[in-house]
């Protein structure tokens, strides 16, 4: 048996042999265009009809009906926002459930009936902790144009009234 000699590779050859191929194995069909990322959540928000919507959802390989369990899924998650906020209907329940906030306090109506009552109106989850339904009431303020204030006004007021109960006070006259 003859012993096989192994060939030398020159790898100086084989670079230069490979020189100047760069990306064309990307697009194995021959074609000149380049492989493009699209943003998926830009495209999805240029939806406006049904057609485009299935067109779509086959193209990502997806049924209509997969996508839209991924949308309503979306929704739920978000429920305050897109149907109690922007519900029209729902306004009458969140202001009462404002006047209620300011006769009680958020701690108080955390565990209270009228907040019961608002989950039942409009299908509210009541969260498990306080901070969270502190954080939706914000938000319910916000979109009322409620919110409070960082001004000073309240400072103002408080030191008025401070000193106006100074003023009666330091009097020892008859009034």
């Amino acid at each position: 048996m003859t012993k096989k000699k192994k060939k030398k590779i020159n790898l100086t050859a084989l670079f230069e042999k490979d020189a100047g191929k760069g990306l064309e194995w990307i697009n194995e069909d021959g074609s000149d265009k380049f492989v493009q990322v699209r943003n998926v959540f830009g495209v999805a928000r240029k939806i406006k009809t049904w057609k485009e919507f299935i067109y779509y959802a086959e193209e990502q390989n997806l049924q209509p009906s997969e996508a839209l369990v991924f949308a309503y899924k979306g929704i739920m998650k978000s429920w305050n926002k897109y149907k109690i906020l922007n519900d029209p209907d729902q306004l009458g329940a969140i202001t009462i459930l404002l006047d209620h906030e300011n006769k009680l306090s958020r701690k108080r109506l955390f565990v209270s009936r009228e907040l019961q009552q608002f989950s039942e109106w409009t299908g509210y989850k009541i969260p498990k902790s306080e901070k969270t339904f502190q954080n939706d009431m914000t938000t319910f303020r916000n979109h009322l144009g409620l919110k409070r204030k960082h001004d000073g006004t309240y400072t103002r007021k408080q030191l008025a009234a401070a000193a106006a109960k100074a003023l009666r006070k330091s009097f020892k006259g008859k009034r």
